[in-house]
């Protein structure tokens, strides 16, 4: 029942002490031996030991009910404050630091189960070795990249289900905190810029998808060339073209919502301005020609009426 206690949170903590003291006989002692040592150590120690041996023998619970109602707690720390005031404030010091640590340890466990969300795409409250890849390191080789989001999984998998459910990420957010504070919120920083970087993306590829459907003009799911001239510009032929050859995988004479949105990613991934750049390009236009169309139909209808 000590598994989650630690160093850290200042539940253990380490004391040399003389030979003699630590080998002594420990039975029958009129103060366990672990209150003799703490209150040698005295300062925040002592005080810890202090309350402790008070609440469980000098009647702190006094109705035994096994719990310290605020009556009993006020009672206790007015006994303590009449026998040591130093004692009684360091004692405060020490809850509420406590309490601080407990405050930052949900807020952590909160940001866990942020994360945890963020990266469970298909919302089914388990991590795959498939979701895990995305906040392994995008510039490492493919394999290495699978590698270690297996590991990743299988080291914390403890169900052996061949994913993680948010206990097992929890404990490992948790464990991984309370080892190292500064290293846990780098690990949090790293998987909060894949979130917001997977969001961009995302946003990326549905205006792509939309503009999509906005230049499919016959509505048939794809673009033809006569489509994509209508795209990109009738200066731009050859460009249509070479384009087509490089992205109508199934050779169907036009390009279907996958393979633009394959072409997307890619122009994405290689460089993420430049593929902005031209989406933007493409909406303008198309507001532009909506804008000309609009001020032609306008013009109809008033020509239409003066006749």
């Amino acid at each position: 029942h000590h598994e989650g206690l630690s160093t850290t949170n200042g539940e253990w903590c380490a004391i040399a002490c003389a030979r003699p003291l630590i080998l002594k006989e420990s039975r029958s002692l009129p103060t366990p031996l672990w209150h003799e040592v703490m209150e040698l150590c005295a300062d925040e120690h002592g005080s810890v030991s202090f309350a402790s041996f008070e609440m469980f023998y000098e009647g702190m619970d006094q109705n035994e009910d096994f719990m310290v109602d605020a009556d009993e707690w006020a009672s206790f720390m007015t006994r303590v404050y009449e026998s040591s005031p130093e004692m009684a404030f360091m004692l405060l010091q020490h809850y509420a630091r406590r309490l601080e640590l407990r405050s930052a340890e949900r807020a952590w466990t909160a940001l866990a189960d942020e994360l945890f969300q963020g990266f469970d795409a298909d919302g089914d409250g388990k991590l795959t070795p498939k979701e895990v890849l995305e906040f392994t390191d995008p510039e490492a080789d493919a394999d290495e990249r699978w590698q270690t989001a297996r590991s990743f999984v299988a080291e914390m998998d403890w169900d052996a289900s061949g994913s993680l459910d948010l206990d097992e990420w929890r404990e490992f957010m948790t464990s991984f905190w309370r080892r190292n504070k500064y290293m846990a919120h780098r690990f949090a920083g790293t998987l909060l810029r894949a979130l917001a970087a997977r969001a961009e993306t995302n946003e990326f590829l549905e205006e792509a998808q939309a503009l999509f459907k906005e230049y499919d003009i016959d509505g048939n799911g794809s673009l033809s060339i006569a489509e994509m001239i209508e795209m990109l510009g009738a200066s731009s032929v050859p460009a249509v073209l070479q384009f087509m050859s490089s992205f109508d995988s199934d050779m169907s004479g036009s390009i279907e919502l996958d393979e633009w949105r394959s072409f997307c990613e890619k122009a994405w991934a290689a460089n993420k301005p430049v593929a902005t750049r031209f989406i933007k390009t493409l909406r303008y236009k198309l507001k532009r020609k909506r804008a000309a169309e609009r001020a032609a139909a306008a013009q109809a209808k008033e020509t239409k009426h003066y006749y």
